[in-house]
């Protein structure tokens, strides 16, 4: 049922701006999306061997004001964790949300630059920010910080928690709510961290939307389908 020609149509206007086979292959990742079918994926071609160069990332959003970055929201992950450590949360950081993002190590940063042309190596790397409440520069103060190298864990639990307290405070504390991101080991970590600890509710919403595959969907249905059978307590409690 798909209509070819307004297919190509959609697409082919991105075909001038392909800079390399990269941007082809993703062209065509785009377009499969259209089979609506799961395990089609796209690869190969004259791909020439390039060396990466890691970008540092703050865990933050940015909006530009009077020619310059404010830094819009700052994403809080969890600082215990290693994995959703946020660079702009760590003890002693003085960084706020408002705050202008004047310069990366001495180097100024206006609102018509790429925001991230400046941090291009300083991933894991301690890296100095001037910050401050006025586009100007008055009052402005430098804070040292160590950018990640990526931030789609932050992105990712935020995102989840905002899910959990929205059908928390919807349901009136009555539904819980479990982000399966795929039915591998993320969602096995995932499955038995959300649901085990909103086991008392009285129904669940079990989110599985993005969700990359895996094989252990058998353990989430089998828990999910028990039932209590039997109950036992002490006379003294």
């Amino acid at each position: 049922g798909l209509d070819l020609a307004a297919a190509e149509r959609t697409y082919a206007h991105f075909v001038d701006g392909l800079g390399g086979r990269d941007d082809l292959n993703a062209l065509f990742e785009e377009m499969l999306g259209h089979l609506v079918m799961g395990h089609v994926f796209v690869g190969g071609g004259a791909v020439p061997e390039q060396t990466g160069v890691s970008v540092g990332l703050l865990g933050a959003d940015y909006s530009v004001a009077e020619g310059r970055y404010r830094i819009s929201r700052i994403f809080a992950g969890e600082n215990w964790n290693p994995k959703l450590m946020a660079p702009l949360t760590q003890p002693g950081v003085d960084v706020k949300e408002g705050d202008f993002l004047l310069a990366v190590n001495g180097q100024d940063l206006r609102g018509d630059d790429d925001v991230h042309r400046l941090f291009l190596g300083t991933a894991g790397k301690q890296t100095v920010l001037t910050v401050g409440p006025k586009a100007d520069g008055t009052g402005s103060r430098r804070v040292t910080v160590v950018p990640a190298p990526s931030e789609g864990s932050l992105r990712l639990r935020t995102w989840m928690e905002e899910n959990r307290k929205r059908v928390d405070a919807l349901s009136g504390g009555k539904v819980g709510y479990v982000f399966i991101p795929d039915t591998a080991a993320g969602g096995f970590t995932n499955f038995n961290r959300y649901y085990f600890s909103q086991i008392g509710k009285e129904a669940l919403v079990v989110d599985e939307r993005f969700n990359h595959g895996g094989s252990i969907a058998d353990y989430i249905v089998d828990l999910l389908a028990r039932t209590p059978q039997m109950a036992n307590a002490s006379r003294e409690g």
